[in-house]
């Protein structure tokens, strides 16, 4: 009778091994997707609830501007870069500072809300349910600018 004799090659646990983490990676892919949120996704859901909110109490939409987001997006990074949650930013900079320095304006009437929370939703509601930062969403605002860097948020508003 035949008796069947199997060689392995000298590279099978290499090959089983690279197989193994080819799985793995398939595997982790979509968590590490959600864990890692696009930061353009986040300020629209952001965006896309507060405006929702101004439309529910008789508001008009908020648009976003480049000037503020930048400004937004700056003091978000400078807090999360250095730890700080606070409305005084970068040498002792406040939001109508760091939005002139952006290159935009404030007219009439401007605010800012900061957050340090989970995300869009978890930072909206708390912004909703607390009333300063509340009468700043539903603002005489038109304009808006928001950051986002993994826990920290920044939305500012201007006419």
């Amino acid at each position: 009778m035949f008796r069947r004799t199997t060689r392995h090659s000298p590279f099978w646990a290499a090959a089983a091994l690279l197989a193994l983490l080819a799985v793995a990676h398939t595997l982790l892919a979509p968590a590490h997707t959600l864990l890692a949120q696009d930061a353009t996704t986040v300020r629209g859901e952001l965006l896309r609830l507060i405006n929702q909110h101004r439309k529910d109490n008789g508001k008009g939409p908020l648009s976003m501007d480049s000037s503020l987001q930048k400004a937004a997006q700056d003091h978000t990074d400078w807090m999360k870069a250095t730890g700080t949650f606070s409305h005084t930013g970068k040498n002792s900079s406040s939001f109508s500072d760091r939005i002139e320095a952006a290159g935009g304006r404030v007219q009439s009437a401007a605010a800012e809300n900061i957050a340090d929370n989970s995300s869009a939703q978890a930072v909206f509601t708390a912004w909703k349910n607390s009333s300063g930062h509340n009468r700043n969403m539903l603002g005489p605002y038109s304009k808006v600018g928001i950051g986002y860097n993994g826990r920290y948020y920044t939305a500012v508003f201007t006419d």
